[in-house]
This record gives structure tokens, C-alpha cells and sequence, in this order.
């Protein structure tokens, strides 16, 4: 009986540790996901702070061409 009991625990330690696999699959793609989603944020953000850039140097070129008129 006692190695039929070891032979079920072992099984039954292969199911505890089967979910404990599919959670870290879902940790993973949970960790890609948000990583991915931070980058585009990134991304996002430093077009932005180009474009204001670019804005701002119009602006200026603009109104320094008015003063020399």
C-alpha cells in the first residue's frame, strides 16, 4: 500500500504542478503584453514630444521672421 500511495502522490503532485505551468504560461504573456503595451506608450510619447518640438520651432522661426520684417 505504501508505494501505491507514493505512486498517487506522485500523480497527484503532477496535477498540482501542470496548473502551476499554465499559470506561469499566463504570467508570461500577461508580462509580453504589458510590455508591449509599454513600449507603444513610449513609442507614442516620444512622437509626441517630436512633434511639439517641431511645433515649437515653427512658432519661433515664425515669429523671429516677423521681427525682422
Amino acid at each position: 500500500m505504501t508505494a501505491a500511495r507514493s505512486v498517487l502522490g506522485g500523480q497527484e503532485a503532477a496535477r498540482a504542478h501542470k496548473p502551476e505551468k499554465e499559470n506561469m504560461g499566463e504570467f508570461i504573456a500577461k508580462k509580453r503584453e504589458m510590455f508591449l503595451v509599454q513600449m507603444s506608450l513610449d513609442t507614442k510619447r516620444e512622437e509626441i514630444r517630436k512633434l511639439e518640438e517641431k511645433a515649437a520651432m515653427k512658432v519661433r522661426s515664425g515669429s523671429s521672421s516677423r521681427l525682422h520684417t
